[in-house]
């Protein structure tokens, strides 16, 4: 589509199996902006074109790619959770340290 996005977190980080990474995207409208964060750290951005917005009418997906299911995340998701508005770098770091006192049971 026109309006649709499509990001991932494969950029720089070095993901290894059996382990739990906390992503976070967010989607700042005002900014223009959309970055993943893994772990509380940026691990990359987008940036729209100034007449470019993102739509809430548009086709959202987690873990697979919406016009390619070929490509899934092979994984566990849990916690899923969407805010309305963006959060800042501070809150991710905020959640992902919160959220990493508190392990996953095995």
């Amino acid at each position: 589509k026109e309006d649709s996005h499509h990001f991932n977190a494969n950029g720089r980080y070095n993901k290894k199996i059996e382990t739990y990474y906390h992503v976070v995207g967010v989607a700042d409208r005002l900014k223009h902006v959309s970055i993943i964060y893994v772990n509380g750290e940026s691990e990359g951005y987008h940036n729209w074109p100034n007449g470019d917005k993102l739509s809430l009418n548009s086709d959202w997906s987690i873990g697979n790619e919406p016009l390619n299911l070929k490509h899934g995340f092979n994984g566990v998701i849990d916690e899923v959770r969407v805010y309305n508005r963006a959060l800042s770098a501070d809150e991710v770091k905020e959640l992902y340290l919160f959220t990493s006192a508190f392990p996953p049971v095995e």
